[in-house]
């Protein structure tokens, strides 16, 4: 994160924060946001105030304007990458600010592949799988993400999947055989 920056064009409080990621930079002011990176993009959820994201395309730090910019407020969520942003989708600020609050992932209607991806973050080690094989059940739930361990146990017990553990530092999930 860059805290704080001027530039000829452009004064920023002291209370600015910048956080640069290989898609772009987030200038949020006084808020509570966060902020997601995967392998080709940028999420950023806003839990108060308002936030800018300006594409790693553009350049604002020189001009004092971009290109492509999107502004988002609180309760909105956008996905973006190198020259592109999503659609703003609606979130719950109250359960994504509890589930942080209380160490649960919330999930909703999402593909169990992306379920075990983010709970693999909390993860010491390794939870292997194959995407395809799995892609097609999706997952509503709440899921401790201090306790990976009891996570998996739990979709285990909702899905036709089963975990093998293979040393500490890695589980493999598979469907059940039929």
């Amino acid at each position: 994160m860059i805290a704080s920056s001027a530039t000829k064009t452009q004064i920023l409080s002291f209370h600015t924060v910048w956080v640069e990621t290989r898609n772009g930079t987030i200038v949020a002011l006084g808020t509570r946001f966060i902020v997601e990176l995967s392998d080709n993009t940028t999420t950023l959820t806003m839990l108060e105030s308002e936030a800018a994201v300006h594409l790693a395309e553009s350049d604002f730090t020189q001009s004092g304007a971009t290109t492509i910019t999107q502004t988002l407020n609180a309760g909105q969520q956008v996905t973006f990458s190198n020259g592109w942003i999503g659609d703003i989708e609606t979130i719950d600020i109250r359960g994504i600010s509890d589930a942080w609050k209380f160490r649960h992932l919330v999930v909703s209607n999402i593909p169990l592949p992306d379920v075990l991806d983010q709970l693999s973050r909390y993860r010491s080690g390794f939870i292997r799988y194959n995407r395809q094989k799995l892609e097609k059940m999706t997952v509503s739930a709440v899921l401790p993400v201090d306790d990976t361990d009891k996570a998996l146990h739990l979709l285990t017990k909702s899905f036709p999947i089963q975990t093998h553990t293979i040393t500490p530092w890695l589980v493999v999930v598979e469907p059940k055989a039929k």
